[in-house]
């Protein structure tokens, strides 16, 4: 994620009017935002579930594995993709699986599906229980 801080939140436009999702928790992230000027971005998002799983992933799966890890958050998110991410899935298309290890090769997450992701998510959740004793936190209890 880097430096700059993102906050991404589904919506719709409906009639040439903006709709934002879960109104009550888009105006608590907003109002823990600084002060300034901002760029608001309009994408077309096919699959809302989607942006709504891959903004708890950055903002609640991630840390956590960094902080049970201590890897950055960069580092956390290479090492959950090659520990966690389907290599059945990966190979059929078309990446590399070291299948000595067990681990995913330069595994992309861009192409999950909702449920595919989902599932990721779960096997990223079991992982740092297991292994780490630590928990992720709920999605409900994580503000994008």
């Amino acid at each position: 994620m880097g430096d700059r801080a993102v906050l991404v939140w589904p919506g719709s436009v409906r009639g040439g009017r903006l709709f934002i999702g879960d109104r009550v928790g888009f105006d608590g992230a907003l109002s823990a935002w600084p002060d300034g000027a901002v760029l608001v971005r309009l994408e077309e998002a096919r699959d809302v579930r989607r942006s709504v799983l891959n903004a708890y992933y950055w903002s609640g799966v991630i840390p956590a594995v960094s902080e049970a890890t201590g890897y950055t958050e960069q580092e956390a998110h290479q090492e959950s993709k090659a520990r966690c991410l389907s290599p059945r899935l990966h190979v059929a298309r078309g990446g590399s699986v070291c299948w000595q290890c067990a681990r995913v090769m330069d595994g992309s997450t861009r192409a999950l599906s909702s449920g595919e992701e989902a599932q990721y998510i779960e096997r990223i959740r079991v992982w740092l229980a297991h292994d780490f004793g630590a928990i992720v936190p709920d999605p409900a209890k994580v503000s994008a």
